[in-house]
């Protein structure tokens, strides 16, 4: 932010509302007045880098009741699941359905604010396009926006994300608009929430499993959470879906070189490994406490979502023609033709399994 504000950001980032109410006092500008350079307002100031500081809410109702805008502040609310402070501007008049088309719904489903989803629910938020409807699961919403013949009606809205810089308006342009691209992206919404019916239903009204990006992987839309539970993560590696930019921190014990990447980071991660290094960790701690028959069980569920390891295959305990059955079905999830039968004995040589993914 601006110089004028640092005084006041000092006062929030140390909890200090004495300060925080002089500075103010002295100049109530400060409440009203847009820096030029990151947060535009003070008020968006404290709802986001204040969350879980010290006297957090009363800074923001000093600022509401000098005079600040709290409109987008809400907003920031959504994306930063700070509800105390949400629910702080909705009772002073915030507008709960937003006023610029993204909405704080939108906002809260694509950074995965839970505390805040639910406070927009329960106060009544409007779900206004295709896309919300599925990142919600509302399978009776979701057919609302289907004409019977099949097509999109309008009301199903466009693609849309919360960036507006003028530096991503390019980006913007270049998404095609077209229903597939519509129906596709609230698939996207669907999966990473978990919501196996949405998803299921949308398959069923013509969204693409084998939609790409230009790298070859379909996108969740920018940064978001994988918040799946790990049946609905089995269900998407079903699909061979991956997604991008995913948080990390859930899927912490069951992903090697996971551990500390806490919070909100770019990274990538396969929901099929997610799903195989799960049931490799049970199956390991079966082992170790001398269950054998139920350890290799779960190696060979594990198989069945990264079928080339070849340190599973070897804990699994596979037969020749177990291993030439997972791998097999590895391939045909990948789109690739079956390789011919071998022998026993050429299959017990064979040594053309899929290196394992690195998840960086």
């Amino acid at each position: 932010m601006d110089a004028k504000f640092y005084p006041a950001m000092k006062a929030v980032k140390s909890g200090d509302l004495e300060k925080f109410k002089t500075l103010i006092a002295e100049d109530p500008s400060l409440a009203t007045s847009r820096s030029t350079c990151s947060h535009p307002t003070l008020l968006q100031c404290v709802v986001l880098d204040g969350k879980d500081l010290p006297h957090n809410v009363e800074m923001a109702q000093v600022l509401i009741d000098a005079g600040a805008e709290i409109d987008a502040p809400f907003g920031a609310c959504a994306s930063m699941d700070n509800r105390a402070c949400a629910e702080l501007l909705l009772d002073h008049g915030a507008s709960i359905d937003g006023t610029d088309g993204w909405s704080p719904l939108e906002e809260a489903l694509y950074w995965n604010s839970r505390n805040v989803l639910s406070l927009l629910l329960e106060r009544g938020a409007k779900v206004q396009n295709l896309r919300t409807a599925a990142g919600l699961g509302r399978t009776d919403l979701i057919e609302s926006y289907f004409n019977a013949d099949g097509t999109l009606k309008p009301e199903a809205g466009k693609i849309d994300w919360p960036f507006s810089k003028p530096s991503m308006a390019d980006r913007v342009k270049s998404w095609s608009q077209d229903q597939q691209s519509i129906v596709n992206n609230a698939f996207v919404y669907a999966c990473m929430h978990g919501h196996i019916d949405a998803a299921q239903l949308l398959l069923a009204k013509g969204a693409d499993v084998d939609a790409r990006t230009g790298d070859g992987v379909l996108e969740g839309s920018g940064t978001a959470q994988l918040t799946a539970p790990l049946p609905a993560i089995a269900w998407a590696a079903e699909l061979g879906l991956e997604l991008h930019a995913v948080d990390l921190s859930p899927l912490a014990p069951y992903i090697p070189g996971a551990e500390g990447l806490g919070g909100r980071v770019r990274a990538k991660v396969t929901v099929d490994l997610a799903y195989a290094s799960a049931l490799t960790i049970v199956g390991d701690s079966l082992l170790k406490a001398g269950l054998p028959d139920l350890g290799i069980t779960k190696y060979k569920e594990a198989l069945l979502f990264d079928a080339g390891d070849p340190d599973l295959q070897r804990k699994a305990q596979l037969s020749p023609g177990e291993r030439q059955a997972y791998v097999d079905r590895s391939q045909r999830r990948a789109g690739q033709r079956p390789v011919p039968k071998t022998s026993a004995d050429e299959q017990t040589k064979s040594s053309t399994v899929a290196a394992r993914p690195a998840c960086t």
